[in-house]
């Protein structure tokens, strides 16, 4: 995963920065009998990235290897249904696995993890608390989730980026808008858990599709680029643009109850966040009024009200966006995020030790 897509634009940059920061022994099964595996990965790492060379790390092919080697197991894959994702059943270490989009195949997904003795997952956000899909699917792993934010790459942090007062004074609403049963996922089996679980909900996105169906009521006080239904993602805009020049963006944690990137690369970039009141923020440290500012959930008179109180006092909206700014910069940069999550499993594995 550390060297999937771009690493510029990627939202999960901090898998690169953990290589970088930690240079582990870089786990690749089977290699050693199927060449072209090993030919393509150091393909992608000649043309991914130029912060690593192939032969800067140590190597393992096998799980036999793998125990003469390692003492943790780190995938951040997910899918642990798709080679070669597979975990690892015959590593003695500790297995620390990703949850990654954990609604696809979740009953599956679980049973492999749980087969394989996997130690503990990583998600976005604390999914055993948040999630009561998460408790339903992944029963053995509650209270055994890392909470791994997506953090924010570079590319959001300008040089010189507008103040609130040089910002237009609105929301921008921007984002996905799936459905549950989201018909641009080429296997209807993936998410027959989700839309089990979720029968009686259309939207993944409430809130967004709310927004959207209110874009024209709201339009002195909200400018909107969601997609519209039956699509689900509007490609034509640039986000980092719209982060620099609106003083505020609205948020969504959706049915999955993680907070999406846009929380930290907005709030990087110097917009405010307008969100739900989810304890899925307070977790990251946002507080109404003082690094974002929260509305009740679901509520389009209530988000009117406190976003239109914030224009009107822009001493106060500028006062927050830079709090807010301040306070996902210096914890959720990928590098951060990266550092956090070494030190989070660390002292798993140290506990585990003892």
């Amino acid at each position: 995963m550390f060297l999937y897509g771009w690493l510029d634009r990627n939202y999960t940059g901090y898998s690169a920065e953990f290589v970088r920061l930690f240079y582990p022994i870089i786990y690749l099964p089977g290699w050693s009998s199927q060449l072209t595996r090993g030919a393509r990965f150091k393909y992608r790492m000649a043309t991914k990235t130029k912060a690593f060379r192939w032969q800067d790390f140590d190597y393992a092919c096998s799980e036999s290897e793998l125990n003469r080697k390692a003492d943790v197991l780190v995938c951040f894959n997910g899918f642990p249904y798709a080679q070669p994702n597979t975990p690892a059943k015959a590593f003695h270490g500790m297995k620390v696995y990703h949850a990654f989009e954990f609604v696809f195949r979740a009953a599956e997904a679980n049973r492999l993890f749980e087969a394989a003795g996997v130690d503990c997952l990583m998600g976005y956000a604390s999914h055993d608390r948040h999630s009561g899909f998460f408790r339903k699917h992944y029963p053995a792993f509650v209270g055994k989730v890392i909470p791994v934010p997506f953090g924010f790459g570079r590319r959001f942090v300008a040089d010189s980026e507008a103040e609130p007062a040089g910002r237009t004074a609105k929301v921008i609403a921007m984002g996905a808008v799936n459905p549950v049963d989201d018909h641009t996922v080429e296997d209807r089996d993936a998410l027959a858990d989700y839309r089990q679980f979720y029968s009686d909900r259309f939207w993944t996105h409430q809130w967004r599709h709310t927004l959207r169906e209110h874009e024209a009521d709201l339009a002195d006080i909200m400018d909107s680029v969601l997609p519209r239904y039956p699509a689900t993602n509007n490609a034509a805009y640039d986000a980092v643009d719209l982060c620099r020049r609106y003083a505020m963006f609205a948020n969504d944690e959706g049915l999955m109850a993680f907070p999406p990137a846009r929380t930290y690369e907005a709030t990087a970039a110097g917009a405010v966040m307008v969100s739900g009141d989810h304890d899925c923020f307070h977790d990251l440290g946002f507080k109404d009024g003082e690094t974002c500012i929260m509305h009740r959930p679901g509520d389009v008179a209530d988000f009117r009200e406190k976003v239109s109180h914030y224009i009107r006092n822009p001493a106060q909206l500028a006062a927050v966006a830079r709090a807010g700014r301040d306070m996902v910069r210096e914890r959720f940069s990928h590098e951060q995020v990266a550092r956090d999550l070494h030190r989070a499993i660390s002292q798993r594995y140290q506990r585990s030790a003892a």
